[in-house]
This record gives structure tokens, sequence and C-alpha cells, in this order.
């Protein structure tokens, strides 16, 4: 296998590097330097062949490991998240929903028919009063008009 020389020049002596062995040699004299790391690196690597070792660790499989491990802990954290948000969700309309209906229990039509029969009741009506009984009946009609079919919805 080759394996990269970095070299670095430090005061007056030059650094050799080798990164995937983790291997360092200090030398004043370059050519000198660079066979006695390269030396240095035979041994190790007859080393790990006689011991039968691994001479790499496959990083990116293990960071693919990784990956999906953080992906998948993640993506069931969340759906924990927005499935426990949406039910909580879910109920409180529900709740809002029934309390909706129970305080906004109207009956329009009997509240139409009570109002007609009390201004029918009276003894005494006179042609005027009709009139202005029934401008009143069609005012309330013609303001109830537009919610009639939102207000049949809630009573059901």
């Amino acid at each position: 296998m080759n394996y990269q020389v970095i070299v670095k020049k430090y005061n007056d002596e030059y650094i050799l590097y080798i990164k995937e062995l983790s291997l360092i040699h200090k030398s004043k004299d370059l050519e000198k330097g660079y066979q006695e790391i390269n030396k240095k690196k035979q041994e190790i690597l007859k080393s790990i062949d006689d011991y039968d070792l691994p001479k790499s660790l496959n990083k990116k499989s293990y960071n693919i490991k990784n990956y999906i491990i953080k992906s998948s802990v993640i993506f069931l954290g969340l759906t924990f998240l927005i499935s426990f948000s949406g039910m909580k969700l879910i109920s409180k309309f529900e709740d809002v929903s029934l309390r909706l209906k129970n305080d906004l229990k109207l009956n329009i039509k009997e509240e139409i028919k009570s109002k007609v029969n009390n201004l029918k009741e009276k003894d005494e009506v006179d042609l005027e009063r009709q009139e202005r009984n029934v401008d009143l009946i069609k005012i309330i009609v013609k303001e109830l008009k537009p919610y009639y079919k939102e207000i049949i919805k809630i009573n059901e």
C-alpha cells in the first residue's frame, strides 16, 4: 500500500509524517529522514502482516452506520412528537367543538316563532303596529339568514 508522507520544516529539522499509520520521524537531512520513515513504515506493515491484523479501519462504513442510526433515532423521535401533538390537538378541537355545540344550542325556528307569538298575543293590534311587527320579523330573518345553514349544522 502506498502512504503519503507529509513533510514539514520546523526550525532546522524536517518532520516527516504518515497520517494513516500515525508515524512521525524527525531528521536534519531530508533524504535520510525519508529513508528512515520508510524503514519504520515497512516494520509496522510487516508486524501487521505477521500478526494478521487489519491494515485500516473502513471509516466510510462506520460513518454510514452512525448516520443511519442517528437518522433513525431522529426520525422516530419526530414521528412520536408529531403523532402525540396531533392527537392532543385533535382532542382539543373535539373538546372545543363539543363545548361550542353545548353553549350554542340554538333553536332559531323556535326563537322566531316565540317572538311572532309574543307580537300576536297583544289584544289590540292596530294596522300600524302590525306593519311594524312584520318589519321587525323581516329584520330578524334578514340578519339571521346568512348564518342559518351554519346554525343548522351546529344543532345537528
